[in-house]
């Protein structure tokens, strides 16, 4: 072989070799975006499980009658049953019921629910205004307040449906009226 038969196939393996080159740049390329994108994937499942963990323990009231519900002759109360169908306990818990326009309101005493508990109690009339966050309720209302084992805060009741207060700071008017009641008790 002569020097130009061996430089010719010199270039031509240089060449063959910049080709595969550019092919397993090109699959790295492709293999770097899969990774970014599976990154992406197991960041949401993480943020999904973090979630269903919450809300797995996180309580939730509901309500029914006993007796009639409310009682409007002489001293205005209002009998219910309260059961945590939430998997985790609801701490604190106090019951409001508002009596429409007439300005009456009724508050229970604070009480605590395990998964599954239920109770039974008489929420009594209040001689103060009604919570200021309550002043566009002109129906008769009914709202359960509780916090979880994590401290965020929970209201069951009002126009929005359930809410969840994580922290005091930006606190919607519920959630500081809430922190307030069980700060005094």
């Amino acid at each position: 072989m002569d020097a130009t038969t061996l430089a010719v196939l010199g270039i031509i393996v240089t060449v063959l070799v910049a080709l595969a080159t550019l092919v397993v740049a090109f699959q790295t390329k492709k293999l770097a975006g899969a990774t970014v994108t599976l990154g992406t994937y197991a960041e949401r499942q993480l943020a999904e499980m973090e979630l269903a963990r919450k809300l797995e323990s996180a309580p939730c009231l509901t309500y029914q009658p006993s007796d009639g519900g409310d009682s409007l002759v002489g001293f205005v109360h209002y009998t219910a049953t309260v059961t945590n169908i939430g998997r985790g306990p609801a701490l604190d818990c106090f019951f409001i019921r508002v009596l429409g326009s007439t300005g009456k309101w009724c508050l229970s005493s604070r009480f605590d629910l395990g998964f599954g508990q239920e109770l039974k109690f008489t929420a009594n009339e209040q001689q103060t205004p009604k919570p200021a966050f309550l002043g566009q309720e002109t129906g008769i209302t009914t709202v359960l307040f509780c916090h979880e084992q994590s401290g965020a805060c929970h209201v069951f009741g009002l126009a929005d449906g359930r809410q969840v207060s994580s922290s005091a700071a930006d606190a919607p008017p519920w959630a500081v009226w809430y922190r307030e009641q069980i700060a005094l008790k």
